[in-house]
């Protein structure tokens, strides 16, 4: 469990998804039914057709007799009619079990993007819209405690869903903090097998290879004399493994711990196998990598007994550049299935790794420390079938 979060969905699935996945560790997924995924603030958002929901069975998330906190970002689809455009309005509804109700209004259209907070702090209700005071309660004496809510607009389709859903995230108790809208950090995270590049004192000031497209091997040809040009087979395209170049300087205190400094940082690639380089450039979807170091590290520096700073390139290369990456929240058992006519290898994020995997696959790993784990899977990952994990899909091909 991560703290006081009891469900952290990001909404972030891949297209054709079902299952909206629980980021905070408690399992709450939720079953999605007349939705999809579609692009929206950062990354992708759920949007729901009138009539669709996204659903948890069998188990209470939120204890709505206790004090709660909840964020979500909303946008309402624009409906005409009779002339007008709707909704025009919107509410958050509660309901106690004589069907008596309290309403908040949100007083937003929800015409764009906008950021919701609502707030039960024991027998007061709050809610904030784009980090302003909305609307807000005390629930009458005797009139117990809520058994449901909901958000509604004055949209004249009857039924739910016409909304799309971004990041919505419930916490145990009142948290007053919350009703500011997020800032979305835009630096980059750089670590290596698990330790960020700053604990070495290494920054990366460019990056190339990461998100190019990948060198094409040579298809097959044909060049006959009768016909002009050429034939060539592009049904089954393969391609080159992934060479990334990260210009970096290294900096430290004096020509001791600049020596420490880079003795640990190229050590760290001199270990057997590929070495795990990962780059946070989004919340819940890092880029994972297995490399190698390609060629030797060089740094460029003048000796001091002050600041000294180093510059070099690191080039990398990644053997295996088609992958699918599964987000694993420990600590449990990650279980892992699928079936493949070619060969897999299998990186389960911890430095181990299960390599020539074909046939019928079933691989299981226990996690006994908490924290996030990104196991990969390299190979021919589109001739993959019948896949299944009870891990979160972060990337189906990378």
């Amino acid at each position: 469990m991560n703290g006081d979060t009891l469900i952290k969905i990001d909404f972030n699935e891949e297209p054709g998804s079902t299952v909206a996945h629980d980021h905070s560790g408690n399992g709450h997924n939720l079953n999605v039914t007349g939705g999809e995924f579609i692009p929206g603030r950062q990354g992708n958002a759920l949007h729901l057709s009138l009539g669709g929901f996204a659903e948890k069975i069998g188990t209470t998330v939120i204890d709505l007799s206790l004090s709660f906190t909840l964020t979500a970002w909303l946008l309402a689809d624009q409906i005409t009619f009779e002339g007008g455009v709707f909704p025009t309005a919107s509410y958050i509804l509660f309901m106690n079990s004589d069907q008596e109700y309290l309403y908040l209004d949100l007083k937003s259209d929800l015409s764009s993007w906008t950021y919701i907070c609502l707030i039960k702090d024991n027998d007061k209700i709050f809610v904030f819209v784009n980090g302003e005071e909305a609307d807000s309660k005390i629930i009458p004496d005797g009139w117990g405690d809520p058994i449901g809510f909901c958000f509604l607009t004055n949209n004249p389709n009857d039924g739910a869903g016409e909304v799309s859903i971004d990041d919505f995230i419930a916490y145990e108790g009142a948290n007053y903090s919350k009703r500011h809208i997020p800032i979305i950090s835009m630096d980059l995270n750089y670590t290596l097998n698990g330790t960020d590049f700053k604990e070495f004192g290494v920054y990366v000031t460019e990056s190339n290879g990461i998100l190019d497209n990948l060198k094409m091997k040579e298809p097959f040809t044909a060049n006959w004399d009768n016909v002009h040009g050429e034939v060539i087979d592009l049904t089954r395209p393969r391609y080159e493994a992934r060479d990334i170049v990260l210009k970096c300087f290294i900096k430290a205190t004096g020509k001791d711990q600049f020596q420490d400094r880079v003795k640990e940082f190229i050590s760290s690639f001199q270990k057997p196998g590929t070495q795990r380089l990962m780059i946070k450039a989004h919340a819940t979807k890092p880029l994972v990598f297995e490399c190698y170091v390609k060629e030797s590290i060089n740094i460029n520096k003048r000796w001091s007994d002050s600041t000294m700073v180093g510059t070099f390139e690191l080039k990398l290369r990644e053997p295996e550049p088609i992958k699918k990456v599964i987000k694993f929240i420990g600590p449990g058992t990650l279980n892992i299935s699928y079936s493949s006519v070619k060969s897999t290898n299998i990186y389960w994020g911890d430095g181990t790794s299960v390599k020539d995997n074909f046939g019928t696959v079933s691989k299981s790993k226990n996690y006994s420390s908490a924290g996030e784990y990104y196991t990969v899977i390299t190979g021919v990952i589109e001739d993959i079938t019948g896949f299944s994990t009870n891990g979160i899909v972060t990337w189906a091909k990378l």
